[in-house]
């Protein structure tokens, strides 16, 4: 999958995922904005532009808030694409549970880290046309 320079937005609290994640999505041609909490995600995505998003790459775990309550509040905001963006849980936890809280809060899809770059493509293939 070609990026073809739409922009994606990482949350993630560990330096090292965030980097390995921007590596694979930028070798496919993707924009990155990362960001390493739950409150540094829900504000670049509540100031960004319509469609300046093609999806939200969420850890589920991370300070200030996690990555399900800071699904819920984009969820819930005014942003013209609160509703409509593409939210992927990223996360080290393969849980049932797990899994119904994520879909419960509005996330799309669930990728348990680590994962591939073709793992990764293959999932932002299924909601970035």
């Amino acid at each position: 999958m070609d990026g073809n320079k739409k922009k994606i937005l990482i949350a993630d609290d560990n330096s090292l995922n965030r980097f390995a994640t921007k590596s694979m999505l930028e070798k496919n041609g993707f924009l990155v904005e990362c960001v390493q909490n739950g409150k540094e995600v829900i504000t670049a995505f509540t100031c960004s532009d319509e469609g300046e998003f093609s999806a939200i790459l969420m850890d589920t775990t991370m300070p200030i808030y996690d990555g399900i309550n800071a699904t819920g509040i984009i969820r819930g905001s005014s942003h013209s694409d609160a509703e409509s963006i593409p939210i992927i849980a990223v996360t080290v936890i393969d849980s049932e549970h797990e899994r119904k809280s994520a879909a419960a809060a509005g996330m799309n899809d669930y990728l348990v880290k680590p994962f591939s770059a073709e793992a990764l493509m293959s999932m932002l293939a299924k909601y970035i046309k």
